[in-house]
């Protein structure tokens, strides 16, 4: 990707403007107008996109600093966050979850060949403390995104350098922060600086997460874990080119399972004595090189080359076994891309292509905590396995008239999967492609006001997780491997009405989903010699899911301003013998409400809440699943202040205090209940 970067490089004559970058930090009463960039693979206003997207910008950031990234989505419109574990949480969004929603971290896919359909731990190994905004584009982003955006995509963008001009400087930062529920503390430092075209940025992160106290008093034991985390990033702009290489690494040498570890639900002991992940690790490296200018072909390039491994170790033994397990688990991720954007004639057209390499390693060895004999045995993936995916997309954005514009794509996708055959199981290949797309009106009802209608056909590839995962899951259950699946699919309709004056934003979505040829993972009926239900991935059910997002932000008198959401999700599934139930791990009605007041230049004060319905549409998986109580998870409020002080431009003192009222509550489908009253202190001091 450098040669072919610095050879369109030399091709194109140097322009005289430096385009500088955007502060992403605006004023809390601004957010629809604030510009995003994942909806349209391109930076845009907020108010100009054609579907749902929601934004946690670095102001929401700063203000409510968090160990994990899914933490922060937590309130946002068509979001709703599950934990299995402290370490550990991922976003549900429009009831999808896991690798039915794509997860990007600075343009380059997070989802593997082993992303689990079901909550997962790896946005957990995304470092918080590094992160700039979050975006999440709520429905199907076919034609931009392809596989695995069904329920949407949600995107990391991280600190990355900044251009200044000719000056020379440097800057630092440092920041701490304890919390009281689970005895938290956490560091970062940052090195920031530049010289003309040239600028770096360098970070370390590390935290110790101690034991969680919850709403009942309880200390869950064990549930401390500590990481540590390190990013670095040179950019080079000359002219209207620009270079950046970064690299990113995060670790938590052992985090506890403790949804294993803990008696669930019908359960009168827990699954596993021994369950944790030691360790999980990320390692990125990214090249991207782009060029903002006037070609034939494009007035923009963008190219990307990337390198992801994650590792996913774990140790487990059965309750009541002396047999312990250990396994080593990798999936290494290579990938290219390239975009090229044009503006001719009322037309905004984006096109590129996207190459990905993924390779899984895999093994698993059992030792008897008796007499000390090793055994070799099957591994959780299939050694070995990989797959290939190749696709290309072009998308279209034409102002027809000034209040009307018609958005529409295509991509079309194609995969080689091949699975490797173990002792235990043959080898397996499949090769499927899709033509998906997408389209919307957006109508201009004035200047501020956008009234937005959409369709759009995503799908998902089977991955090596639902192909080939031999072992124990959570639940009680044990897996085996699945000779043949299809992709899945999903065609949604939204209708949605978007407003971004000066005192008010808000936005209110309705959608509505059809999802066939979905993988649920199902009971077989048999048992394994250790009790557990041995489960298989199968295309064995439909869903139909529907529900109402709305956000407002109302600035009602200087310095003071009202932000709420709300959630709705219903859904259905039915399964092969037309036979319906609800579905599962579908969130209650949620959102958050709270005030802003803005007190003085130095003061800022927060209360809200945040809050959940009772959830009692329970599916026959949920009813058997150990983290959701069969009869329904109780609804639940918590009351929450958030303060902030600056008594200089360079020094932040913030306040949080969560669950003020120690509710007791479990966030549904969850597999550890939320913590009780929480204090979190954070300083954070910047250096010029």
């Amino acid at each position: 990707m450098l040669p072919l970067a610095l050879a369109i490089a030399s091709a194109i004559p140097t322009a005289t403007q430096v385009t500088q970058a955007t502060d992403p930090v605006a004023d809390d009463a601004k957010s629809l107008q604030r510009l995003v960039v994942t909806a349209g693979r391109r930076e845009q206003a907020v108010l100009d996109t054609s579907t749902a997207i929601s934004v946690v910008d670095q102001e929401e950031i700063r203000h409510n600093g968090n160990a994990l990234v899914s933490d922060y989505l937590r309130g946002q419109a068509g979001v709703f966050v599950q934990q299995t574990t402290p370490g550990q949480g991922l976003p549900l969004v429009r009831g999808l979850r896991g690798s039915e929603v794509l997860h990007l971290v600075d343009g380059f896919r997070l989802n593997n060949a082993i992303f689990r359909n079901s909550p997962n731990q790896y946005l957990g190994l995304v470092d918080a403390s590094n992160t700039q905004s979050i975006e999440v584009v709520r429905g199907p982003a076919s034609s931009l995104y392809g596989s695995d955006a069904l329920g949407g995509v949600v995107q990391v963008l991280t600190k990355l350098p900044e251009v200044r001009g000719d000056q020379d400087w440097i800057e630092g930062r440092v920041l701490g922060r304890y919390a009281s529920a689970d005895n938290t503390w956490l560091g970062r430092g940052e090195v920031y600086g530049g010289s003309g075209d040239v600028a770096f940025r360098v970070g370390v992160t590390g935290s110790d997460v101690g034991n969680r106290r919850t709403g009942n008093g309880e200390t869950v034991r064990p549930s401390g874990y500590n990481s540590h985390a390190g990013d670095a990033s040179v950019l080079w702009a000359p002219g209207p080119h620009e270079f950046l290489f970064n690299v990113q690494y995060l670790e938590q040498p052992n985090t506890p399972r403790i949804d294993e570890l803990a008696p669930g639900f019908g359960q009168e002991e827990a699954s596993s004595e021994v369950f944790s992940f030691e360790p999980n690790q990320r390692v990125f490296g990214h090249f991207r090189y782009r060029y903002n200018g006037d070609l034939v072909i494009a007035d923009n390039v963008e190219l990307h080359a990337g390198y992801q491994s994650i590792t996913d170790d774990r140790r487990s033994r059965d309750t009541g076994s002396v047999n312990e397990n250990r396994e080593r688990n990798e999936s290494e991720l290579w990938g290219i891309t390239g975009q090229f954007t044009k503006a001719w004639n009322g037309h905004i057209i984006t096109y590129g292509f996207e190459s990905y390499h993924d390779e899984v390693t895999s093994s698993r060895f059992r030792t008897n905590i008796e007499n000390g004999e090793v055994s070799q045995r099957t591994p959780r993936f299939p050694s070995g396995s990989e797959i290939d995916n190749f696709a290309i997309y072009l998308h279209d954005q034409w102002q027809v008239l000034n209040w009307l514009r018609v958005d529409v794509g295509l991509r079309y996708s194609n995969y080689d999967i091949s699975v490797a055959a173990t002792d235990t199981t043959p080898s397996n290949q499949l090769d499927p492609d899709d033509l998906t797309g997408d389209g919307a009106l957006v109508f201009s009802l004035d200047e501020s006001t956008n009234l937005i209608a959409g369709v759009g056909r995503g799908f998902r590839a089977p991955n090596i997780f639902d192909l080939g995962t031999l072992g124990e899951r959570p639940g009680n259950r044990f897996n085996v491997p699945s000779s043949n699946l299809e992709p899945e699919t999903i065609y949604t309709y939204q209708l949605g009405l978007r407003h971004s004056g000066r005192n008010f934003q808000g936005e209110i979505f309705g959608f509505y989903s059809d999802f066939d040829d979905k993988i649920t993972t199902v009971n077989t009926g048999a048992s394994n010699l250790t009790g557990r239900d041995v489960t298989q991935s199968a295309n064995l059910s439909s869903s139909e899911l529907y529900g109402i997002e709305a956000a407002w932000n109302w600035q009602f008198s200087p310095g003071w301003s009202w932000n709420s959401v709300v959630n709705w999700t219903r859904a259905t599934d039915t399964d092969e013998n037309g036979n319906d139930e609800p579905g599962d791990r579908i969130p209650p009605v949620n959102g958050r409400s709270g005030i802003v007041w803005h007190a003085s230049s130095e003061w800022r004060l927060e209360p809200y809440v945040l809050f959940a319905g009772r959830q009692d549409r329970i599916s026959s998986r949920d009813f058997r699943d150990p983290r959701i109580d069969p009869t329904g998870t109780d609804g639940w409020v918590t009351f929450n202040l958030r303060a902030a002080w600056s008594p200089t431009p360079d020094i932040d003192v913030r306040v949080r205090v969560e669950n003020i009222f120690d509710n007791a509550y479990r966030e549904h489908a969850s597999g550890i209940d939320a913590p009780g009253v929480n204090v979190i202190a954070e300083l954070d001091m910047r250096f010029r």
